[in-house]
């Protein structure tokens, strides 16, 4: 059967990382390269839209920060991810459509709300484990993160519950995780490199003007760090780890296609 399947010359992997029965498994490695660029493409196209997504799922995690007692650090914290998760889903499912040329609108990054409960969850399940692993060893913590990086669109868009999510994010990203972790260096780096030119002028304002200029400055940092998050770095890198979830979910050519 797989011999016969085999033949055909080409193969699909099963839209949430797995393969269609009775076919040979394939793995293949994401491109970086591909991923920054085919995520500018569609920030470049669609900006409002993905900056939409970022600043409702923002939105969302400050209005909790205003309802949940700040005494209780660890609550405050799942209530967060449990309010911003659903437009995180939404925003990855928009970005997925929009790198597969179809249709999206400002309503699909509400598509996590259509599973609202399961979505939650998983996103809660996702915290404590990445928690706990990172509380353990920050390495095992660092590769759960990468490894349940899809878990969002997996519940949102393809009907799974969290936990099978949580399998068929692992699938998805396996063989890869040293890649998306570079990709997600990527976007660290660029605020460590506005850090350090922050910490270098703060200094200097520490000599110029004393604690009323570092003040200033503080304050200064801080609207632009969270405009960048916002309005760039935030949409481009959801957009960017799409795109190579897209690459792990597309066709694949295998010897005998023509």
């Amino acid at each position: 059967m797989v011999e016969q399947q085999a033949s055909i010359g080409v193969h699909r992997r099963a839209r949430f990382g797995q393969t269609r029965e009775g076919t040979t498994e394939m793995k293949q490695r994401i491109s970086i390269h591909e991923s920054l660029r085919e995520g500018w493409r569609i920030y470049r196209q669609q900006p409002v839209l993905l900056i939409s997504g970022w600043v409702l799922a923002v939105l969302a995690g400050y209005a909790v920060q205003f309802l949940v007692p700040s005494y209780d650090p660890t609550l405050q914290s799942l209530a967060i991810t449990a309010a911003a998760a659903p437009f995180y889903a939404g925003l990855q499912v928009v970005a997925l459509r929009l790198l597969r040329q179809e249709q999206a609108d400002f309503f699909d990054l509400f598509t996590g709300f259509l599973r609202w409960g399961w979505v939650v969850l998983a996103a809660l399940m996702v915290t404590v484990l990445v928690a706990i692993a990172g509380v353990l060893l920050v390495v095992p913590g660092l590769i759960l993160l990468i490894a349940f990086l899809y878990v969002p669109i997996l519940v949102a868009e393809g009907s799974l519950s969290p936990t099978s999510a949580l399998g068929a994010s692992w699938r998805v990203t396996f063989g890869n995780k040293v890649p998306l972790f570079v990709l997600a260096a990527v976007f660290y780096a660029i605020p460590i490199v506005a850090l350090v030119a922050y910490a270098v002028s703060l200094l200097s304002a520490v000599g110029a003007g004393g604690p009323a200029e570092v003040s200033q400055e503080v304050l200064i940092a801080t609207y632009v760090y969270s405009g960048l998050q916002v309005l760039f770095l935030g949409p481009l890198s959801s957009a960017s780890f799409m795109a190579a979830y897209d690459q792990l979910t597309r066709p694949i050519e295998t010897e005998g296609s023509h």
